[in-house]
């Protein structure tokens, strides 16, 4: 019985985690930017090397999907520029190179980065939901909503 409850203990916690990683989500105005970031070894290897990702315990994938929702509450991908950064604990820099990529009706953008065992990143996402802006400095200046938008979040990876 005690083991039947510390597995069920163990599932409901993993459920929750992955709930809690599955909706990482920022709002602003019509617009619904999903972000996640992630170990490649979790991708599975067909997909990988279709997109060109390298699977390890000490790379990680950080994905951004950026979507328009409609006045009836649905919700469509569009094509956005995204960019950003990831800093560690000793203010190192690693400035993110996101490319897109396209399967069916959707579109995201991913980067890898390398990662280290309990290592803390605080991440800086940039989002133009226009994709036509020419110049990533103009942040704030987006002909489309008047607006850049600028989302952190801090992730702590686990190699092993």
């Amino acid at each position: 019985m005690k083991a039947r409850f510390t597995l069920f203990t163990l599932l409901c916690g993993l459920l929750l985690s992955l709930q809690a990683t599955a909706e990482q989500s920022a709002t602003f105005g019509d617009y619904v930017v999903h972000y996640n970031a992630f170990r490649s070894d979790s991708i599975p290897a067909e997909v990988a090397s279709r997109h060109g990702i390298v699977r390890s315990n000490h790379r990680a994938v950080l994905n951004v999907t950026v979507l328009k929702r409609a006045d009836n509450g649905t919700t469509t991908p569009i094509a956005a520029r995204v960019w950003g950064s990831a800093t560690n604990l000793n203010n190192q820099l690693n400035t993110l190179h996101f490319f897109p990529v396209r399967e069916q009706n959707t579109i995201y953008y991913l980067d890898q980065f390398r990662i280290d065992n309990n290592e803390t990143l605080k991440f800086e996402i940039h989002v133009d939901p226009n994709p036509f802006s020419t110049n990533p400095a103009d942040v704030g200046k987006s002909d489309n909503e008047g607006t850049v938008e600028t989302i952190e979040f801090t992730q702590n990876f686990y190699t092993g």
